[in-house]
């Protein structure tokens, strides 16, 4: 837990904290902290983040809630041009798999379904992280889900994708080729 000076400084339909010595005192802590002070939010079902370049902090500061609640986590990553980007998706996965998950599923920034990875693949993520860096790409979401929820929510995710997204005359080679879970082993 710490205390800041920051200001508020929105753009493009967000807004980001930035510390300035002239600005509103801000308390921060971490969501373990919050969850001891208000055990109400023990248990979440969902943990959704998007905090332009925080992502990753949250995660690493809520890792006893994931641990214990093993909630579905929904984040962003998002370069925001941070030199060590790669090491924080590496050490944010890592902090997953130690709470017990073993896969994510991946959305491209237009909300559509680019698959299903390890998180023991390392390489595999890593071509993602390449591409995004190496592309106008701008950035993906995560979904981290408990193993017992995945294959259920992967298979209707699979779905509804191949039905909403594909021409009909694909609409066959695209489940033939849809992400599961087991050819992200």
């Amino acid at each position: 837990n710490a205390e800041v000076r920051a200001t508020m400084q929105r753009r493009d339909g967000t807004a980001i904290l930035t510390e300035q010595a002239e600005g509103s005192l801000v308390r921060m802590a971490t969501l373990d902290a919050v969850v001891r002070d208000h055990p109400v939010f023990s248990k979440p079902d969902l943990l959704k983040i998007d905090t332009d370049g925080f992502d990753f902090a949250v995660i690493d500061g809520a890792r006893e809630t994931l641990r214990v609640a093993r909630p579905a986590v929904f984040f962003e990553c998002d370069h925001f041009s941070a030199p060590d980007y790669v090491e924080r998706v590496r050490r944010a996965l890592g902090q997953l798999q130690e709470c017990g998950y073993e896969h994510v599923v991946a959305y491209d920034n237009f909300g559509y379904l680019m698959g299903c990875y390890a998180l023991r693949d390392a390489l595999a993520f890593e071509q993602l992280l390449f591409y995004q860096l190496a592309s106008p790409f701008y950035y993906f979401d995560l979904l981290a889900l408990p193993e017992d929820a995945l294959a259920v929510f992967l298979e209707r995710e699979r779905e509804h994708y191949v039905l909403s997204a594909v021409p009909a005359a694909l609409v066959n080679d695209a489940r033939a080729v849809a992400p599961r879970i087991a050819a992200a082993d």
